[in-house]
């Protein structure tokens, strides 16, 4: 098949999801190109990345972060257009954020004027399915569409809308696949289709996941936890150094490893100092996936402490507590919504009240002195995640909802 992939950045590190599945289907001979808003520029890229970036793959565009910036390409960008297609870019009547912002022109402009013709088109997010859904009005792009829902596109973005602001891509979509199970009932309520609500959670590659070895439990500087995140502050890391305070008068060698950038990196370092636990806090910024699958193998435990903020945005269904539980790593989550997709609380890790500090610091102390319990913990974690969620049975599923796009 002949696919198109739309994303906003790439290669974006935090989105190795989105990079693991192009590679899959790559391997099984398909032809995948992928077209992007424009490059994050991070100093860092994940392996992988390098077989999509070049110019017969990849097509990234130059949309820059400010929106003074991209003011001061409009003249450039309107050079290039015609003017009826410059129009229906900037209809803010119809698309809202998406003209306001100027996505729509950017868009049009990464796939530099052509006409894309493909088996089926793929976006990775409900905002980038618009910008697909103008691509088609304006007969820019020919494909049968499917749209992936993520998280943040049926949260956060779909309070501040419209309630008809998915209206077009449940018209033009074959398919919407929510990554978790319980977004079907947020689609519904927008007004999706029941039959075109395929949910498929991202897969994970588990011959990159190492598994972790529970022997020798409780030796050296125990216990050594992980968290892996950008860090934001709706990722919760700010609780996490508070229950780790409290971890520290009851395991006095304990490490905090922390793997992730972001915006909230130098606040969080210096709450960290304030509490008096810098010294044992690990800061590792943005790294390789391989480094974080690295550190798997090396810890005791696995805290995810996302919140769910007063402006509606939540997590989708946790790549990361995939991989940490398919390594076998015991987990103690704070209940937000998705993470019972992926842990089964009291069978493969613990579950806490969302922003309970001192429930996750007890129930940690709790595990961390029960070498047995974990172990159980562990062992059933990783045998569930490798079931529910390996990449290539995800891809398969992934292949028969594009075949059923193509002949629908």
């Amino acid at each position: 098949m002949r696919i198109a992939f739309f994303v906003t950045y790439f290669p974006k590190l935090s989105e190795v999801f989105l990079l693991n599945q192009v590679l899959a289907l790559l391997d099984r001979g398909h032809d995948v190109h992928l077209f992007a808003l424009s490059d994050p520029v991070e100093a860092n890229i994940q392996p992988g990345s390098e077989r999509l970036l070049d110019e017969a793959r990849a097509h990234i565009g130059r949309m820059p972060r400010g929106n003074l910036a991209r003011l001061a390409l409009l003249p450039d960008l309107f050079a290039g257009l015609p003017i009826r297609e410059s129009l229906r870019c900037l209809n803010m009547v119809r698309d809202g954020t998406e003209a306001v912002s100027l996505r729509n022109l950017f868009r049009l402009d990464a796939i530099k004027g052509e006409r894309l013709e493909f088996d089926v088109a793929h976006a990775q997010f409900g905002n980038v399915a618009r910008q697909c859904v103008m691509l088609r009005e304006l007969d820019r792009l020919k494909a049968p569409l499917v749209t992936s829902f993520r998280g943040n596109d049926l949260s956060k973005y779909v309070r501040h809308a419209r309630p008809s602001v998915y209206k077009s891509v449940f018209r033009e979509s074959a398919f919407c696949m929510p990554v978790a199970r319980r977004w079907k009932e947020t689609l519904l309520s927008l007004g999706c289709p029941a039959e075109k609500i395929r949910p498929l959670p991202s897969g994970i590659p588990m011959s990159k996941v190492p598994v972790r070895s529970l022997d020798g439990w409780g030796e050296g500087e125990f216990p050594r936890i992980i968290s892996a995140c950008r860090l934001e502050k709706y990722k919760g890391v700010h609780l996490g150094l508070e229950a780790f305070r409290l971890l520290l008068d009851r395991f006095p060698k304990a490490r905090y490893e922390i793997f992730g950038d972001g915006p909230e990196r130098v606040r969080l370092q210096a709450r960290a100092n304030r509490l008096g636990i810098g010294g044992h806090v690990t800061w590792y910024g943005a790294t390789s996936h391989a480094r974080v699958m690295k550190a798997l193998a090396e810890c005791d435990l696995h805290w995810f402490t996302t919140l769910s903020l007063e402006d509606g945005r939540t997590e989708g269904v946790p790549n990361i507590l995939k991989e940490t539980q398919s390594a076998g790593l015991p987990a103690l989550a704070f209940g937000h919504p998705g993470v019972d997709e992926v842990l089964d609380g009291g069978e493969t890790g613990v579950v806490v009240p969302e922003g309970d500090v001192r429930a996750l610091a007890d129930e940690t102390a709790k595990l961390a002195a029960d070498a047995t319990n974990a172990r159980l913990m562990g062992e059933r974690a990783r045998l569930t995640s490798r079931e529910r969620f390996d990449l290539g049975r995800i891809t398969d599923r992934l292949e028969q909802i594009y075949a059923s796009a193509m002949s629908a």
